[in-house]
């Protein structure tokens, strides 16, 4: 048997202890934008399994998903739509399982989803393949655009994104853990000492990855997504002392995953649901957060008009002065970062504050870390204030 190794404060199982009753589960929480109420629901994206190099089945890592208590997982395995191709993309035990494909080789990763046919790599030119997703009607994010990579892994390679001329992707992987975690694992001896003692460990996402994406979304709309890129990892031996999986898929999917808000209850209906989870992450109507040391689930991010209030995602008129509102579930240092910004900071569960100028507006959650640093917990996915002639 493999052992499985973490650090001992992380939950195991449902109904194990946790920072929020079981009644505030399972899309409980909602926000009332324009008559419509909004549901939270919790997946986690990029994963890896026994189709590819992950060493996991699709059942098996669904049954991890909802003894973690997720919503609905995203598969990415590489090259090929072989799960779907065979049925797998369905309801496992009340967790929908969206079956994607993770495209190019060395460089330049892809995360399609939403096709139903394979698209051929093109590592050198992902825009190609950014075009091919596009149109089959799909949607698609750059997988990991900067990492620090690791000595210990593949001789330290990084697998980053290096063709910012292209256009057309729908977003971008903000926070992958197994990228953030890499840059920790300096040697063997480093690897072990973070892996049991995940406190100590830096886990937020590089700033670099951050400073892209603010770029970006001044000129459009560019979703952020967390995921894990979990494949189970086995090592035979551990200082020829224990088998060991490194990490396995139900402790991952309690770290960072992407929260979609839901315009109605998940619909029992798969292929709605599917369609349900897939217009949230086109629309940005989601946050990325992670769920090691405090529960994310109950965020919520805002702007209020005198017309209603507007989610994550979407636009809103300069002209309408909008105020932005901001609730966390446990204590945080809250940022408001608008143009790449920080334009304030306030230390609480809650938060507003007047726009006074156009441009995209989105919101960071710390919590407090060692040493006096804070630590990343949440990001939302911007509100874009437009000026007046320009919300569409």
């Amino acid at each position: 048997m493999f052992a499985r190794l973490g650090p001992i404060d992380i939950r195991q199982g449902r109904d194990a202890e946790h920072p929020l009753s079981a009644a505030t589960r399972r899309g409980r929480f909602s926000l009332v934008s324009g008559g419509v109420m909004f549901k939270e629901y919790v997946g986690n994206l990029h994963i890896h399994s026994t189709y590819s190099d992950g060493t996991a089945t699709i059942e098996e890592i669904a049954a991890a998903a909802g003894r973690a208590d997720l919503d609905f997982i995203g598969l990415n395995d590489h090259f090929h739509l072989r799960g779907l191709r065979e049925g797998k993309e369905r309801f496992h035990d009340g967790v929908a399982v969206l079956v994607g494909s993770e495209l190019n080789e060395r460089c330049n990763h892809y995360l399609a989803y939403d096709i139903t046919e394979e698209v051929e790599s093109d590592t050198d030119n992902p825009q190609n393949v950014i075009d091919a997703v596009a149109a089959q009607g799909g949607l698609g994010f750059i997988a990991h655009p900067f990492e620090l990579g690791s000595p210990v892994h593949d001789n330290g390679h990084t697998y980053i994104w290096k063709r910012w001329d292209v256009t057309g992707f729908t977003g971008i992987n903000i926070w992958n853990f197994s990228s953030i975690w890499k840059g920790n694992v300096t040697s063997v001896f480093a690897g072990l000492y973070y892996y049991h003692n995940m406190r100590a460990a830096d886990l937020d996402p590089l700033d670099e990855t951050l400073a892209k994406w603010d770029g970006l979304t001044q000129s459009r709309k560019v979703v952020a997504i967390g995921g894990s890129d979990n494949h189970g990892v086995k090592l035979r031996k551990l200082l020829g002392l224990v088998r060991a999986m490194i990490f396995d898929y139900e402790y991952v999917f309690r770290a960072v995953n992407t929260h979609v808000l839901l315009p109605e209850e998940m619909p029992a209906e798969f292929t709605d649901a599917r369609r349900a989870i897939y217009d949230a992450l086109r629309e940005g109507r989601c946050f990325v957060a992670c769920g090691l040391f405090a529960d994310p689930r109950g965020f919520r991010f805002h702007a209020e008009t005198a017309d209603g209030l507007v989610p994550m995602g979407a636009d809103v008129s300069l002209a309408d002065s909008p105020t932005l509102h901001v609730k966390t579930p446990s204590n945080a240092l809250i940022r408001f970062i608008q143009n790449g910004r920080e334009v304030k900071t306030v230390t609480g569960t809650e938060a507003s504050m007047r726009v006074e100028e156009p441009g995209p507006c989105r919101v960071e959650a710390h919590l407090p870390g060692r040493k006096g640093k804070s630590r990343a917990w949440i990001f939302s996915n911007p509100i874009y204030v437009r000026r007046e002639d320009s919300v569409v």
